[in-house]
Parts: C-alpha cells; sequence; structure tokens
C-alpha cells in the first residue's frame, strides 16, 4: 500500500497530462508542444519513482510505522512463519535486556519493509516507546526468515573462532560481551551478535555462525 502522502505525486503529473490533452482538444496546439510536456511529466515521474525507492531503501534512523513494520504483522498464520510461534521462546520479534549496561532495561524489535526483503532492528533505550530508538542494524534479509533472542554477558566463540572461514583483519575467534547483546539469526541457519559499543555510540555486528 501507497503511504497517503506519496499520492500526491501521482496526482499532480495526472492533472497536468489532463490539462495538457484538455488544451490540445480546445486549442490545437502544435504538436511539438504536446509531446515536449509529456516528455517533462515523464522525466518527472522517473524522478519522484526514484526518489521513493531510495527512502525505502534508506531507512532512517527514527521509527517509520507508515512504512516498516513488526515482522509479526506480516504474515501471521503465514506457513513461513510457522516456527516463530512452535516455539515456546518465539515469536522472536523483540526482546529486552541491558544493552548498554547502564543497569536499566532495554528493548529491541526486528521490522520489515513491505516486500518482506529488507529488516531493520530498533533499540528503544530503557523501553522507552515516546523516545527515537536507535537503530541497531538494516541489511536485505528475508524478514520472514529472521528473529532476535537474547546475548547474556559472557565470552563467545565468533564463527571464525568455530573454524567456519579465516579470521581476517576485524575478525576475532572470541568476543565478550560485558553486558547483554542482541542475536540476530536466521531461522536454522546463520546468526551474528549486535554489541553497543560506548565509544562509537553505535552497535557492533560480529558474525557467530554461518
Amino acid at each position: 500500500m501507497i503511504p497517503p502522502h506519496y499520492w500526491i505525486w501521482f496526482l499532480i503529473p495526472t492533472a497536468i497530462l489532463i490539462f495538457l490533452f484538455t488544451f490540445k482538444y480546445f486549442f490545437k496546439p502544435k504538436p511539438i508542444l504536446i509531446t515536449g510536456g509529456v516528455l517533462i511529466i515523464s522525466i518527472f515521474i522517473a524522478a519522484v519513482s526514484t526518489v521513493m525507492s531510495y527512502e525505502l531503501r534508506e531507512i532512517p534512523m527514527y521509527y517509520q510505522p507508515k512504512s516498516w513494520k513488526k515482522v509479526a504483522n506480516f504474515g501471521l498464520f503465514n506457513a513461513d512463519n510457522k516456527w516463530r510461534y512452535d516455539d515456546k521462546n518465539g515469536p522472536y520479534i523483540n526482546v529486552s535486556g541491558d544493552f548498554n549496561g547502564d543497569g536499566i532495561t532495554d528493548l529491541a524489535e526486528i521490522t520489515a519493509n513491505r516486500e518482506m526483503t529488507e529488516i531493520a532492528v530498533y533499540v528503544f533505550w530503557n523501553c522507552n516507546r515516546n523516545s527515537t530508538p536507535t537503530l541497531a542494524i538494516h541489511d536485505e534479509l528475508p524478514a520472514a526468515e529472521m528473529g532476535i533472542e537474547l546475548y547474556k554477558p559472557g565470552t563467545y566463540q565468533t564463527a571464525c573462532g568455530k573454524g567456519y572461514f579465516e579470521c581476517t583483519d576485524g575478525d576475532t575467534p572470541t568476543v565478550t560481551f560485558k553486558y547483554d547483546a542482541i542475536n540476530l539469526f536466521k531461522y536454522e541457519s546463520a546468526n551474528s551478535s549486535l554489541y553497543w559499543n560506548p565509544k562509537t555510540q553505535k552497535f557492533d555486528q560480529h558474525y557467530m555462525s554461518d
């Protein structure tokens, strides 16, 4: 469904096209004027379409409920999502924990775009939904197969430490969490951790399995 504020971009060129054809019918202008008008409208529509596509791909740093929704809102009874509700720990769409070590519980939530081809994980500090959440990750991943759960403080082996691939620059065999982290996983597949870095004020991602 197209958000209401986008309809204006379809109505404007439509109105202009109607005007041009009406003008042509009553005043019979030269064909070059009509051709030029149609060309301008086509360019306008192409430009707006490009902007819209870019906006959907580049998620803003704040929550947009009109365009991005909880994964659970999509295909609640879909066979692809059945795994979420078969497990007592499901449906894996949000998780609570102290993600910045301040001693106060925070809330992480996984959301998806309309096409279910991209996911984003947001963190509401202090579980305050009236505040602007922090974007933990945005990636092109199949939302129907993605979930989140909790990593408790401790030391864990990473994917390269388990031998899935060689540890290169930036990779370490193990990672230590001083406070809770987010486990972002693909059902029956790979997973990674999202751990708050107080120095960069962003979440670091570590691949934990492949």
